[in-house]
C-alpha cells in the first residue's frame, strides 16, 4: 500500500512539475491527509441585523472595502499637500 502511496504521490508531482500551484496543492494534499475548501462567513452581523444570503454578504464587504480605500486615497491626497 505505501509503495501505491509512493508512486502515486510521485506521478502526479512528475504531472506538475512546470505547475507551481499544482505542486503546492499536491504537498498540502499530502500534509493536511485532506483537501481542503475555501471557508467563507456565512454570515454578517450590521448592527442588530444578522446578513445570511451570500449576494447581501458580498455586497457589505464589498461596501467596506470601498471604504477603506476612499479612507487611503483621502489620507495620501492629504499627505501630498502637507
Amino acid at each position: 500500500m505505501r509503495s501505491c502511496k509512493k508512486d502515486y504521490y510521485y506521478k502526479l508531482l512528475d504531472n506538475n512539475r512546470n505547475n507551481i500551484e499544482g505542486m503546492w496543492n499536491i504537498s498540502n494534499n499530502i500534509i493536511r491527509k485532506r483537501q481542503t475548501k475555501p471557508d467563507y462567513p456565512e454570515f454578517y452581523m450590521d448592527n442588530d441585523t444578522t446578513i445570511t444570503t451570500m449576494n447581501k454578504v458580498l455586497c457589505k464587504v464589498w461596501l467596506i472595502m470601498q471604504n477603506i480605500n476612499q479612507q487611503i486615497l483621502y489620507v495620501r491626497i492629504i499627505s501630498k499637500w502637507q
